[in-house]
């Protein structure tokens, strides 16, 4: 074979695979992603989901993201699905990193080696509350915690679920007081919204922008947060109070598959850090009372690896009480 032909087909061969093979890189997403949600419509998870999908399609390739709820197993049904799904980007889990990993790791066995996820970014971190119906007669924590002293196991409790910061708060508030109240087991941010709107406990703790859909229906006693909520000026903080609780906060992010590349990983983080400066998707984080994050893999990573430390130091305080 003479050299020109030879040549010949080497440009044939670079005509007909280098191009499809630079399109699959360069032009990811070429199809939808779909974002998996470990819990039930209406909660922080789900919401952090559903602002980012509202503007995300503009910079990813005008592909929609697609939300999915996959609620069960305390929540771990969603992340448990993204774990053995396929590492090609187009498959991701909101929620991970949140406590109830780096909390639940101490309570329960989870069936996948969650530390294994490839982080995305951290999108928004949620502040915590401890409310009680409108019609309860705890005006302040002080007052609850008075009450629960003198009356233990009397009070009922809930939370939005085991190993999530807001079970977290909880507990530490129970062992830092010495109160005794009775925990009704419940998954879920609007659940156990629900719950305490409709008497059913007298109090919870749960994430404060839920509360904002109910005013007439739940008063907030306090926040478990270092700094007041923009969208509640009037609560007094854990701190401020006096009660030295961890101050556990929702940790909202987003985490690929083991094995999914690194160059789609960062296409991803570019897309939805973007996203979270559109104006629509401020709209709604603000409306919602979101404390906005953005940070990327790296400082993510930092600060799951951070809360994990932090929740095993609560971890064994509580065994040891």
């Amino acid at each position: 074979m003479s050299k020109f032909r030879v040549a010949l087909t080497i440009v044939v061969c670079l005509a007909l695979i280098g191009p499809t093979g630079m399109a699959a890189a360069d032009d990811f997403p070429s199809k939808p992603i779909y974002m998996i949600v470990g819990y039930n419509p209406g909660g922080g998870t789900d919401m952090n989901a559903r602002a980012l999908a509202s503007a995300a399609t503009e910079y990813l390739n005008n592909q929609p993201l697609v939300i999915v709820n996959k609620p069960g197993a305390q929540g771990l049904l969603g992340p448990k699905f993204v774990a053995t799904s396929k590492a090609d980007g187009y498959t991701l889990s909101m929620g991970w990193g949140n406590s109830e990993f780096s909390f639940g790791q101490y309570l329960m066995n989870i069936p996948f080696d969650w530390k294994k996820f490839k982080p995305v970014i951290a999108c928004n971190a949620l502040t915590s509350c401890l409310a009680v119906p409108a019609d309860s007669p705890f005006k302040t924590v002080d007052e609850l915690v008075a009450y629960a002293k003198e009356n233990p196991g009397k009070l009922k409790w809930t939370h939005t679920g085991r190993g999530s910061f807001n079970h977290a708060n909880g507990l530490d508030l129970i062992r830092s007081t010495g109160i005794k109240m009775t925990e009704v087991p419940n998954v879920g941010g609007s659940k156990t919204r629900n719950l305490v709107a409709g008497g059913h406990v007298d109090c919870a703790f749960f994430a404060s922008f839920l509360a904002l859909s109910v005013p007439d229906k739940v008063r907030v006693l306090g926040m478990a947060y270092p700094e007041r909520d923009p969208a509640f000026p009037n609560v007094s903080t854990f701190d401020e109070l006096g009660y030295k609780i961890m101050n556990a906060h929702g940790l909202f992010g987003i985490g690929a598959p083991p094995g999914t590349p690194d160059d789609r990983i960062q296409i991803l983080y570019d897309a939805f850090s973007k996203t979270m400066e559109h104006k629509a998707f401020k709209r709604i984080a603000k409306s919602l009372g979101f404390v906005p994050l953005g940070w990327g893999p790296e400082k993510f990573q930092q600060a799951i690896d951070r809360d994990s430390k932090n929740y095993g130091e609560l971890a064994k305080k509580l065994k040891a009480d």
